[in-house]
């Protein structure tokens, strides 16, 4: 987040085993978010298609889904002296996601988290997640001030347009022992669609013929 303080409005509420949900409360907990508005306590039973998600049932009956919020918001509180003060600390470096607005607008919109392909940075994030890495994201602006010093490896999904400069800081990063894994062609193109073969160089591939962003003349 920057530095900024994370404030979610709509979390978990399409998930209906309570293990998820407490997995889901202590996740974000950890991530240093300070308070969560779940809106589906007052609005789950007001419409036909909410009560198979929501904490209570149509009859307002409690889910066992309320039981583990309850319970983990209980834990936290009972925390929260040491919680407040804490930092994370990581054994390893993150591995970090590479995100960029660029990609999201030229190529093709991420429009949820749950109706992509497995080709998504979103589906990776949790593949990652779920073997036990730290997580973070990285933008070619935290590229270029510096930020790559602070992650272990660098998964660049579907990210074909990759800014100049940030592109010639992941090659320099590379030839010093950075890590970076990437599908399709990283970088196959700068921020002005312009072709570019910086990254194309880390990853040992070569256009045949010169390579034209999708629906290029």
């Amino acid at each position: 987040s920057g530095g900024r303080h994370l404030l979610n409005q709509e979390w978990n509420i399409h998930g209906v085993d309570p293990r998820l949900a407490a997995r889901t409360f202590w996740t974000q907990v950890s991530k240093g978010i300070r308070g969560i508005y779940c809106f589906m306590y007052q609005e789950g039973t007001h419409h036909d298609s909410y009560p198979k998600w929501a904490l209570l049932r149509g009859d307002l009956s409690p889910k066992e889904k309320m039981g583990a919020f309850a319970d983990a918001a209980h834990e936290v509180h009972r925390l929260e002296p040491l919680l407040t003060s804490a930092e994370v600390v990581h054994p390893v470096k993150p591995v970090a996601l590479y995100y960029s607005r660029l990609d999201l607008s030229v190529a093709q919109p991420h429009l949820s988290l749950w109706a992509e392909g497995a080709d998504s940075p979103f589906r990776v994030y949790e593949a990652l997640r779920g073997l036990g890495y730290a997580v973070r994201w990285i933008t070619p602006r935290q590229i270029v001030a510096g930020e790559l010093a602070q992650v272990g490896a660098v998964v660049m999904v579907d990210c074909q347009y990759v800014p100049a400069e940030a592109a010639a800081r992941l090659e320099a990063w590379v030839r010093d022992g950075g890590v970076v894994i990437g599908d399709r062609w990283p970088g196959a193109w700068n921020e002005y669609g312009q072709p570019q073969e910086t990254l194309a160089r880390v990853f040992g591939v070569a256009a045949a013929e010169q390579p034209k962003p999708e629906g290029g003349a």
